[in-house]
């Protein structure tokens, strides 16, 4: 066994361990959460804020639709059939049913104009009950995941110098998001998920069988330093965003 020598290295065996700078060593764990997702027309009129929001992941997945003459009411429960368009191949219809029990108190008229991604279930008198797109009930009630694909094209950060911008913001004049627009293909919608940054922690790990080249004072001021810059003003909104939109372009590794 050779033993540590002048700085550099230890063989232990067959192995070596390089000598690393500090005793501590620092990871980051950057929690990304999705605020807002859908297309950017029903985006535009939702109440919900997106200030928030400086990265953005943009999608595409199979236009849906629900016919609303397949649309029939039974107590407590809805039953419908969503035609999910495959281009060139046509449609494929599948017939599905949700629980109306969180509508309150019936009889319910479902309501949809020509393209059936958008509609209304209004009770008795005209009051509605519940309203959006036809993807998002989708997606609420567990369609299996083959008929509602989510293939991430495209993953950016919107944040101006003065931090003035978010992902909103960003979106409204996007070169890049207009081009997928005009590649898109008829059977397939573009989606937005807007994120913000919901937590920032900070991991030490400390491995005395690794030596290091700084003194012990020295690793104490590396220590400080490394926590000091993460709990500073601004962190979480400029450098966390940077480590967050950088996982997920690694994780969805996206084609743009």
């Amino acid at each position: 066994m050779d033993r540590y020598t002048n700085g550099q290295l230890l063989n232990r065996g067959s192995g070596a361990i390089t000598k690393r700078r500090y005793f501590s060593e620092f990871g980051i764990v950057v929690t990304a959460y999705v605020q807002l997702v859908g297309r950017q027309k029903d985006l535009q009129a939702s109440p919900l804020t997106a200030e928030d929001c400086n990265i953005y992941i943009v999608g595409r997945r199979p236009r849906l639709a629900i016919d609303p003459t397949s649309v029939s009411f039974s107590q407590d429960e809805m039953k419908f059939t969503v035609s999910l368009d495959q281009g060139e191949n046509g449609q494929e219809h599948h017939t599905l049913r949700t629980s109306t029990k969180n509508l309150g108190e019936g009889p319910f008229e479902y309501q949809s104009s020509w393209p059936y991604d958008r509609f209304e279930i209004r009770r008795k008198g005209g009051e509605i009950a519940s309203e959006g797109t036809a993807s998002a009930l989708l997606s609420q009630i567990g369609l299996p995941g083959r008929l509602l694909p989510h293939e991430i094209v495209y993953i950016g950060q919107a944040f101006g110098k003065a931090g003035e911008r978010n992902a909103w913001d960003r979106l409204k004049s996007h070169s890049t998001l207009q081009r997928i627009y005009a590649e898109m293909m008829p059977d397939q919608e573009v989606w937005l998920s807007l994120c913000r940054i919901t937590d920032v922690q900070l991991l030490g790990e400390f491995n005395p069988h690794n030596p290091a080249t700084m003194s012990d004072r020295e690793d104490d001021d590396h220590i400080a330093t490394v926590a000091n810059r993460v709990e500073s003003e601004g962190f979480a909104q400029r450098e966390a965003v940077a480590i967050g939109e950088a996982g997920l372009i690694r994780y969805f590794k996206p084609r743009i």
